[in-house]
């Protein structure tokens, strides 16, 4: 029992974690859509940076997780 309840607490933990990571990476892109000025002509390309970099970074590290097929 004591596996099994310390296996389940591992893994809400790094469920939680996940969690967390993501929600800050939609923080960052939320505020970078409020914080850019429409009138900068690089404002588009800087918005695409962040957001591909949002995108990515959870990405890489959830790669080395998951089953290579």
């Amino acid at each position: 029992m004591f596996r099994t309840n310390t296996s389940y607490s591992r893994w809400l933990e790094a469920r939680q974690a996940w969690g967390r990571l993501v929600s800050h990476c939609r923080n960052l892109m939320r505020q970078s859509v409020l914080w850019l000025d429409d009138a900068d002509p690089t404002a588009a390309r800087s918005l695409q940076e962040v957001r591909l970099c949002s995108w990515v970074f959870p990405r890489s590290l959830w790669a080395p997780l998951s089953d290579p097929a």
